[in-house]
This record gives C-alpha cells, sequence and structure tokens, in this order.
C-alpha cells in the first residue's frame, strides 16, 4: 500500500467466505481482472519471495526459448521448510514434466 507503483499492478477478486468454493474456483476468476500484461502470477497468501525473484523468473522463462511457456512450482510444505530450520530459501521445487491424471487433472511428477 505504501508503493504506488504497486497500487497500478496488482489486482485482486475478493469473496466473502460464505462464497468462497476453494482455491480453483477463486483463480478461475484470473481472467476478470487481467488486462494486457506480459505476465501475470498466481501465488497463495503463505508465499514466500527470494531476492531478485522477479528477475530470476522472467530469465527463467526467456530460456525456454518458447513465449507460451508456463512457469510452475509447487512451494515448500510446512514440514519440508521446518526441515530446513524455516528457511524456504534452501530449496526450490520444480515441475519440469507433468501428467494428466485419470479424471483430465494434471498431476505433478516428481
Amino acid at each position: 500500500e505504501g508503493c504506488p507503483r504497486a497500487r497500478d499492478q496488482i489486482r485482486s477478486v475478493r469473496f466473502h467466505h460464505l462464497a468462497a468454493k476453494g482455491p480453483v474456483y477463486a483463480r478461475s476468476f484470473i481472467r476478470k481482472v487481467l488486462g494486457n500484461e506480459e505476465f501475470c502470477m498466481q501465488i497463495d497468501a503463505s508465499t514466500d519471495f527470494a531476492q531478485g525473484w522477479d528477475s530470476i523468473a522472467i530469465k527463467q522463462w526467456m530460456n525456454t526459448g518458447n513465449e507460451y511457456a508456463v512457469l510452475s512450482n509447487v512451494p515448500l510444505s510446512s514440514k519440508e521448510r521446518e526441515k530446513n530450520g524455516g528457511d524456504s530459501s534452501v530449496e526450490v521445487p520444480r515441475q519440469c514434466a507433468i501428467k494428466i491424471g485419470s479424471e483430465g487433472v494434471p498431476v505433478s511428477m516428481k
């Protein structure tokens, strides 16, 4: 809120808790707030950011050589963070491949 640039770059959709139907439903509303952005990102409230994360993410995307590439990861669980002494910067899990599960839902391959 103290950064005027952030007000122009961050948009959100809010739901009353009685209308909430889970994260997949909430994330489906991203199209309602997207403008003509070159990049967009969805995060969970518990997301931790590394120093320079934005430059790192853009560099990783450029390294794919695919303008339609999607970068995705699964944040460390609280159990894994505890194992690292609460430091989530120790490891950044990657999803380099997925398979489509029996119900048509993407499943991470570790």
